[in-house]
């Protein structure tokens, strides 16, 4: 027998994990295990995979599958965007897999390729279970044994079973998505076909609840198995203790935030849980931003404190967990980020934010002068950056505004405020809900269409019209304002390109910011900015006007004449 066992110490949690197998290391056997963790592939917070896949079809051609599916679902799987949620991620991957495989089939039918797949992710305080196919999971909890796994077979009239479901068996893949709720000492089973085919079903539950180290379970099962012989191969077994679990995860977080109270607004000098309350930076409807001084960290920091309005409206109560886990998710150096503190210490629902030197854009551009020109396109084209970093992480903000955006001294910008958020990877797909300022939000959005980045670049395009006019909107009760009607001062490729922006037709509109920003630095690239210094608008003359100029005085010249003869024919 082929065997291995370890301890295992990633993410939180502390696993022992024995797997063994009838399979020769030389064989050619269809049944293939995998353990990974995070910390492999430098992303902690997707925890850790158990995986047990077997290949249909003979020799070769079933390792390959095996081995092609489970290699597909880990590196999809942390290679995943971090706010793309667990069973997301790993479907994606799995199906991604699964596309490849079936094409493969196609192309060659005489030697198809599928296989039967079944993962176990340890993933925050969780175990999830991704399941296709004819491998099984058990739990065992105090001699206790649950299946959490049912086989998708179809029965043959000879009295066997072929696979219903499989990766790499049909154009779209449906897996089983089951979540578990662990505690310590819980052991964890999985089971490939050849390990439970030919053993009855008491003497396998004997065995799985046996007492004993993890690994003399899994040989135990899979000695009994070989000895019986299978006409599904080899046979193999994963078992894992679960010996510690990790600290409270984001679920928990949040079930915390949902008990805290709201507190009314703290007056200058008060002492919220170490936190002496300075002056108010900004207000709004639900929420109130107050500087602070942190007396335990010696640091100044900025109080987000939701406002008693919040109590009526659970979107936004929502949004505070949701805000602070994208600020502890998304790293990047033009996204505010958060600061984490104990709940022993937290009293009252707030967020605690570092201070950030700086204005927000919404208070410059209603401040003479207007923005310089260049000055403009360089804050316009950081956000699109921004924007679009964001998307590399699955997250679309859906409240991009002025009023969000602060201006640093050094010329850099923070995005503030993703309380609103859409996560593609975490949210449902069908989730319709209105989220943002309406008057900054693109029109299919009233028509339920879903958020999307081409939605995004809209509330970007405004963003920026309003940064460049000094405050009004592109849009009127019964007409659009250009903006050349605002700004003449402007080249006039900047309005054109900031109409695309803004367009009401997405089909005609820049398709995500990374498009917005080409179109910018293709505009600063002709050579217009310079030229648009060098003269400006009062003084430019045109060929239009100097044909106007001409006309009017042919026509003055006229008259003139006209008058002349009429008043010699009198005399």
């Amino acid at each position: 027998m082929n065997s291995q066992s370890s301890n295992l110490h990633a993410s939180g949690w502390t696993l022992a994990i024995a797997a063994s197998s009838s399979a020769l290391a030389n064989s050619e056997s269809a049944d293939v295990h995998a353990i990974y963790s995070g910390e492999d592939f430098n992303r902690s917070g997707r925890g850790i995979v158990a995986a047990v896949a077997r290949g249909v079809g003979a020799g070769r051609r079933g390792l390959e599958a095996a081995q092609i599916a489970i290699h597909g679902l880990v590196e999809g799987y942390f290679g995943a965007a971090a706010t793309l949620g667990a069973g997301r991620a790993a479907s994606l991957a799995l199906a991604s897999a699964n596309a490849w495989m079936f094409s493969q089939s196609r192309a060659d039918p005489a030697r198809s390729m599928a296989a039967s797949l079944t993962a176990l992710i340890f993933v925050g305080r969780n175990v999830r279970i991704a399941h296709v196919g004819d491998c099984r999971v058990y739990r065992n909890r105090a001699s206790q044994l649950v299946p959490l796994t049912s086989e998708h077979v179809k029965p043959l009239p000879d009295g066997t079973d072929s696979l219903g479901r499989s990766v790499g068996g049909d154009t779209e893949l449906h897996i089983d998505y089951v979540e578990d709720d662990p505690e310590p000492l819980d052991r964890y089973i999985v089971l490939s076909k050849g390990s439970y085919a030919t053993i009855s079903s008491v003497r396998l539950a004997n065995m799985l609840t046996a007492a004993g180290p993890a690994d003399q379970v899994a040989s135990s099962v899979t000695e009994v198995a070989h000895a019986h012989g299978s006409r599904y191969g080899d046979a193999t077994a994963v078992v894992i203790d679960i010996l510690k679990l990790p600290d409270a995860s984001l679920d928990e977080m949040g079930a915390m935030f949902a008990k805290l109270p709201i507190r009314g607004v703290p007056r200058d000098g008060d002492n919220w849980d170490g936190f002496i309350i300075g002056r108010t930076l900004y207000r709004s409807r639900y929420t109130t931003l107050k500087l602070a001084r942190d007396t335990i960290a010696g640091r100044d920091v900025v109080l987000k404190i939701p406002l008693s309005s919040m109590l009526h409206d659970q979107v936004f109560r929502a949004g505070f967990l949701r805000e602070a886990w994208i600020g502890a998710s998304v790293h990047s150096s033009r996204i505010a980020s958060y600061i984490d503190i104990s709940p022993e210490r937290r009293s009252s629902l707030y967020l605690v934010l570092p201070y950030y030197p700086g204005e927000t854009m919404e208070a410059r551009l209603v401040r003479p002068p207007p923005i310089p020109y260049l000055e403009g396109v360089g804050f316009v084209l950081k956000l699109c950056a921004v924007v679009q970093e964001l998307a590399s992480f699955q997250v679309v903000h859906r409240d991009l505004k002025p009023e969000n955006v602060l201006l640093l001294p050094d010329g850099e910008i923070k995005l503030l405020d993703l309380g609103l958020a859409y996560l593609p990877g975490v949210d449902e797909p069908d989730d319709d809900r209105l989220g943002g300022t309406t008057r900054y939000m693109a029109p299919e959005l009233f028509r339920k269409a879903p958020v999307d980045q081409c939605s995004e670049v809209f509330s970007l395009g405004v963003t920026a019209y309003r940064l460049f006019s000094g405050g009004p909107f592109p849009y009127g009760v019964r007409e659009s304002f250009p903006l050349q009607r605002l700004r003449p001062d402007l080249p006039s490729w900047l309005g054109h390109c900031l109409g695309r922006a803004i367009e009401m037709d997405r089909e005609k509109r820049f398709k995500n910011a990374a498009e917005f920003a080409s179109a910018l630095e293709n505009g600063l690239s002709r050579g217009e900015a310079l030229t648009t210094q060098a003269v400006s608008w009062g003084n430019r003359i045109s060929p239009i006007r100097i044909w106007q100029g001409l006309t009017l005085l042919f026509a003055t010249g006229f008259l003139t004449l006209l008058a002349l003869m009429l008043s010699a024919r009198r005399m």
